[in-house]
């Protein structure tokens, strides 16, 4: 599930849902309303270009089976024009959706995964795994403000820095280590 970055706001609205197969091939819905209020949902689907690039025909569809109802096949209503995506990084980038401006869109977080993180933590390390080098510390780890770090004091002194980015359903981040 993606969302469109300035259209959220905690109420119902339009985004898309992005399914990447086989590497090359993607397919994207699109869910929204139409000028009278009314639902809708369009898909387009090709394979990408670069690795991070995709342009398809964005086509809704109708008289496909409703729920509880008989089966039917869907057939093609319209076909509105082009959607083009490209992606930045695995959880952002800019559509384009027929008739609108490039705007930037994000994997949809659906947990507030900083509330979980927003933390300290420190742990015991014993390992046995080199007689040459025993290694026994204490690991400290902290999750806060948009920043992630870990320290390792110990017979050796480790230690990592950086940015705190969520994504899905766990965190990246970028930073230096020493």
């Amino acid at each position: 599930m993606w969302s469109i970055g300035s259209e959220v706001n905690g109420k119902p609205g339009r985004g898309i849902q992005l399914d990447r197969q086989g590497g090359d091939y993607l397919i994207l819905t699109y869910f929204g309303y139409r000028e009278d209020g009314s639902s809708m949902f369009m898909q387009a689907s090709g394979k990408l270009t670069d690795g991070r690039s995709f342009s398809g025909d964005l086509t809704e569809y109708k008289n496909g089976r409703a729920i509880g109802g008989a089966a039917r096949n869907g057939q093609v209503a319209n076909v509105l024009g082009t959607v083009a995506i490209t992606f930045d990084s695995a959880n952002s980038g800019t559509l384009t959706l027929p008739g609108e401006e490039p705007q930037r869109v994000h994997r949809y977080q659906f947990e507030d995964h900083l509330a979980r993180l927003n933390n300290r933590f420190e742990l015991q390390l014993q390992s046995r795994s080199s007689p040459a080098y025993p290694l026994t510390g204490r690991i400290y780890i902290r999750a806060a403000a948009g920043q992630f770090s870990m320290t390792l004091n110990s017979n050796i002194l480790c230690s990592y820095t950086g940015d705190l980015q969520p994504t899905g359903d766990s965190f990246r981040s970028k930073g230096t280590y020493v």
